[in-house]
């Protein structure tokens, strides 16, 4: 009997035990179910979140380093189905990069969030990576957000060159550059501005160092600029207000050089100036004034016409001495055009050419010119090649010979007269010397009979009249 008590007291626990079992099944299935549909429901969360993360997926990741979901906008992007990642090992993933995701994958599951990239298919990779902890505090799954970052890398690596670039130009530039910041007072007047970077230039054009100027203000570094009649501070502050870029040339005091400046605003509250000192350069151009004033007093006041034609003779340039001879205008010669029209005969002009053409220069050469009124000049020409910005172009030197070739003229003509006055007289004296050789020949034969008679004379005992005048007493008769 105590036995079937016992046995049915036993059988009433066993029911009791398998009551309880079977309560805790169904609450666990419950709990199982209820974990499966939260788990279901995260996953589409998941999948939801992943979908709309652009350029990017997530991935969980199992304890045994597996893929047990992943999913997200770049599986599309790149024409991959992410199921068939599901139950992939990291080696069949990740390939030769295992061990580096591996180190970061383990870490995460100690505990520690992790980033890293990764190049991989020519392609680069973002990760994030995260525990997901369960209500006892171990992490059986990581989660790894993913990004795709490439085109981010390639403008970033676009950026980086270009800025090379920007970097090697701004430091090898010509010109100086200097990147300023306004300071306005507290009604937003401009009052000083800052240094924040130049270039090399910047300090060869102002003789001025980059270690003491970045980060100073310009009233500390160069003291007074604010009563420089330039009023450097107050332009740039309107370029800074306003926006609108400014060209200008200006005098620093404070520098003592001369300045050919750009400005404009790169950012709000900022401007730019790019300059050149041009100090040399004006001082130079002034000099080249002075030279071309003093040329141009010479060119005007050369007592022989100079004149200026391209390579087919139109005229350029001329002074004064070219007109006067002909009696032109500056208006008359530029409505003429061409040095052509100027010859009396059109062959002379062939003439000066060919010996241009041959010698490469004409050395005084005579030719007649047409006056205003018709009339015809004469004149001598010199031709000279040079080179003016680049253009060839012929100078021309004009010499008016009328007057010396009219005093030629005279001169000839008087020579001429002359010459015949002298063939005139000469003839005369050539008779008078032959007069003068008769008549000596007549006073020797009359001497020579009276010799004959004298000695008669005293032949016959008779003696000469001693004041006999054809008989000199030199003569010893």
């Amino acid at each position: 009997m105590t036995d079937q008590k016992k046995t049915k007291a036993q059988l009433i626990a066993e029911l009791e035990e398998i009551r309880r079992y079977v309560s805790k099944l169904e609450q666990s299935e419950i709990e199982r179910k209820r974990t499966q549909k939260e788990l279901q429901e995260n996953e589409k969360l998941l999948r939801k979140i992943a979908e709309n993360l652009p350029n990017s997926y997530l991935s969980i990741i199992e304890k045994d380093l597996t893929v047990g979901f992943t999913s997200g906008q770049e599986f599309k992007n790149q024409n991959l189905d992410p199921e068939q990642f599901i139950g992939l090992t990291l080696e069949q993933v990740f390939g030769d990069k295992t061990n580096v995701v591996r180190e970061h994958y383990q870490k995460t599951f100690h505990g520690k969030e992790q980033y890293f990239e990764l190049f991989q298919n020519n392609q680069y990779q973002k990760y994030f990576t995260v525990p997901l902890r369960a209500e006892n505090g171990t992490i059986p799954r990581i989660l790894a957000v993913v990004e795709n970052i490439t085109e981010r890398k390639r403008a970033e690596e676009t950026l980086r060159k270009s800025e090379e670039k920007f970097r090697s130009m701004f430091e090898n530039m010509q010109s100086g550059f200097a990147l300023h910041e306004m300071v306005f007072d507290e009604a937003g007047k401009p009052i000083d501005y800052i240094f924040l970077d130049m270039n090399e230039a910047f300090e060869e054009q102002t003789s001025l160092k980059r270690e003491n100027l970045i980060g100073r203000r310009v009233t500390e570094a160069l003291p007074g600029i604010e009563n420089d009649p330039a009023d450097w501070i107050g332009t740039y502050g309107k370029v800074v207000l306003t926006g609108i870029s400014v060209s200008f040339e200006n005098y620093a005091e404070s520098l003592n050089r001369l300045y050919s400046v750009v400005a404009y605003r790169p950012i709000e509250g900022q401007f730019a100036t790019i300059f050149m000192d041009i100090t040399e350069r004006m001082q130079a151009e002034e000099v080249l004034r002075e030279s071309e004033a003093q040329y141009r007093l010479l060119y005007e006041s050369i007592p022989v016409g100079v004149g200026l034609v391209d390579q087919h003779g139109n005229f350029l340039s001329f002074n004064d001495m070219v007109l006067i001879p002909g009696g032109y205008d500056r208006d008359d010669i530029f409505e003429i055009g061409n040095v052509s029209n100027l010859y009396a005969d059109p062959s002379q002009r062939e003439d000066v050419l060919e010996i241009f053409q041959k010698q490469g220069f004409v050395d005084k050469h005579e030719v007649g010119f047409k006056r205003k009124d018709g009339t015809t000049y004469d004149a001598v020409i010199s031709l000279t090649p040079i080179q003016i910005k680049g253009d060839f172009c012929i100078q021309a030197l004009v010499e008016d010979i009328t007057d010396r070739k009219q005093a030629e003229q005279a001169l000839q003509e008087a020579h001429d007269t002359l010459e015949e006055r002298v063939t005139e007289r000469t003839e005369d004296l050539q008779k008078m010397v032959n007069l003068m050789a008769g008549r000596e020949v007549r006073m020797a034969e009359l001497k020579k009979a009276i010799k004959q008679l004298r000695t008669q004379l005293g032949e016959a005992g008779l003696e000469p009249v001693t004041d006999d005048p054809l008989i000199p007493a030199e003569d010893g008769y």
